[in-house]
């Protein structure tokens, strides 16, 4: 089939045609010669082999799917470039996955040569005539991009539509979400099922904190096509932000079922398993996430580490197997990584995991050392996301390192500020370690922190500026979550409305908050007063109900 392609593209006029006879070559090809103005990459590549976490060997062929993320992910093709994927595999559930990464085009073998070429063409000709704008998109220049798209709208383009993408994914980018709207629903107008142009402006309502809006143009996406994943990730968050984590939880593992490839979503399921403390979830997605993405670069070091110390915390009589097994998988293939200090992550990674397996052993020694090895690969790599200190903070408790323990805690707060359900996992984690006492420390410590955050605004509504005051609690209830300040802020714009004139804006902000509260505390006696107060300004309508003082706001309002 190489044989055959080469010669086609160069009866075409191709001037230099390379081959890579499989996954390594085509990567270090890539990485070694100059770009490539086109790839046409066959589905199915050379084989390696690596442990399944159920135990035996299992050849993992080395496909396109791998090279696409890897040339995304270390951007080893300029994005004109053009990539095509050759494949005569029809398994709905590789389709699908490749389809989602969205290459130029996708071909089925046996071709004519006459397919090839007329495919080929119309790509080289797209992005020829998109390559200033995709990269000026893609270096985060997004205002520069929007100016170019639109200029280049006036002529006489074929390219219309996917100038009219990028224009609305430059203003989702840039959060100009009202404007937004009108973009994709003018574009709607003329082109009432453009998929795409409904999913940015679900997108654009749910930043916008329109939820149910939002929903209503997803749920309509995924009862037209099943298989918009995209979709079906937004459509879960709908749902956990209006708090029905398990009906997100449901849906997330829905697409899963159809494309088990999709490795931040196995990922998302286990942070909503943990979450909601149901670690046997957690272990099974793990457990999908490497069985169907072992060897792809979309597995982070924090991957490891996390389901590491997951199998650490709960000790069962295969979960030394287990590790055993994960660190055959680093060896393999992630060890042996040296791009972009890549490498030094899954080092720590590998050392988290067989200090975990130790520890399981009872092999206290072998523990201590690797311990010791982990401190010293920290001081070399200090900048560790915060899913990495997680596994962190579990390794000191077990490794009865209070000290560190509690640094690594009280840092991932200070990130997690507001965050109420990382705030219990953090403090259930370290109460859970024997350092309960700890805990407790540390939920004071962020039960004041909250009360300073109210500090400001109270301040502001005492020294008479309400409407600054009401700013202040909006900011903080849109930044931290936390449901006592969406309570105040609620109650801010309540009295604010009182003596204001109806605001629609402020009045759509007061629906998102009661909506929150109801979800998150149905049961609590306040949701239900704050519910009827805030009342008369949720009708389409709004009208001035009666005045409101400061004293009246700084009487309501609880720290």
């Amino acid at each position: 089939m190489r044989a055959w392609l080469r010669q086609a593209i160069i009866n075409m006029g191709g001037k230099s045609v390379t081959e890579a006879n499989g996954y390594g070559d085509a990567i270090y090809r890539l990485n070694n010669q100059e770009s490539f103005d086109i790839v046409l990459c066959d589905y199915i590549l050379s084989l390696d082999k690596y442990m399944t976490l159920s135990g035996g060997q299992r050849a993992l062929a080395k496909d396109g799917q791998h090279l696409l993320e890897e040339c995304r992910h270390r951007k080893l093709l300029p994005s004109a470039s053009v990539f095509i994927m050759v494949t005569g595999e029809s398994l709905y559930e590789k389709v699908f996955a490749v389809a989602e990464l969205a290459p130029d085009d996708y071909l089925l073998k046996p071709m004519k040569p006459t397919l090839l070429a007329e495919r080929l063409t119309r790509a080289i000709l797209r992005k020829q005539a998109l390559k200033g704008m995709i990269e000026l998109f893609d270096d985060q220049k997004y205002e520069e991009c929007l100016r170019a798209t639109r200029i280049f709208l006036n002529t006489d383009t074929p390219y219309a539509l996917d100038c009219q993408r990028l224009v609305g994914d430059c203003l989702l980018k840039l959060s100009r979400n009202e404007e937004a709207i009108r973009h994709f629903e003018d574009l709607l107008i003329d082109h009432p099922g453009l998929a795409w142009a409904k999913m940015g402006l679900a997108r654009a309502r749910f930043h916008l904190d329109r939820y149910d809006e939002s929903r209503d143009i997803l749920e309509s996406l995924v009862a037209e096509n099943g298989d918009f994943a995209q979709a079906h990730d937004l459509l879960a968050r709908v749902h956990e932000v209006k708090g029905s984590p398990e009906k997100s939880r449901a849906l997330m593992k829905e697409v899963l079922a159809r494309n088990p490839r999709a490795i931040h979503r196995h990922r998302e399921v286990v942070r909503m398993a943990l979450d909601m403390g149901d670690a046997q979830d957690a272990v099974s997605a793990y457990e999908g996430m490497f069985s169907h993405g072992a060897g792809s670069v979309s597995v982070n070091p924090s991957d490891f580490a996390g389901f590491s110390t997951l199998l650490l915390q709960n000790p069962d009589q295969g979960n030394a197997q287990r590790l055993t097994q994960l660190i055959t998988v680093l060896n393999d293939y992630y060890l042996k990584l040296n791009a972009g200090g890549e490498q030094s992550g899954y080092q720590l990674a590998e050392l988290v995991a067989q200090f975990s397996r130790a520890k399981l052993n009872g092999q206290t020694s072998h523990a201590a050392r690797f311990y010791e090895q982990i401190g010293a690969a920290i001081k070399e790599q200090p900048a560790l996301d915060n899913a990495t200190k997680m596994s962190l903070m579990e390794v000191a408790i077990a490794a009865g390192d209070e000290a560190k323990a509690t640094e690594i805690a009280r840092e991932v707060l200070a990130d997690y500020h507001g965050n109420e359900s990382m705030t219990r996992r953090i403090l259930g984690t370290l109460e859970k370690g024997g350092l309960g006492f700890e805990a407790e420390q540390m939920r004071l410590d962020t039960e004041r922190a909250v009360a300073d955050l109210n500090r400001k605004a109270v301040t502001l509504a005492k020294g008479g500026k309400p409407q600054e005051a009401m700013e202040e609690f909006m900011r903080l209830a849109d930044t931290t979550r936390n449901l006592s300040i969406t309570f105040n802020a609620a109650l801010a714009i309540v009295h604010w409305l009182e003596t204001a004139p109806p605001d629609e804006a402020l009045s759509r902000k007061l629906a998102h908050y009661i909506e929150v509260i109801k979800n998150r505390d149905p049961t609590n006696p306040r949701t239900r007063q704050i519910e009827d107060m805030a009342r008369p300004y949720l009708r389409a309508a709004v009208t001035r109900t009666g005045s409101g003082s400061d004293d009246d706001i700084m009487r309501d309002i609880t720290l």
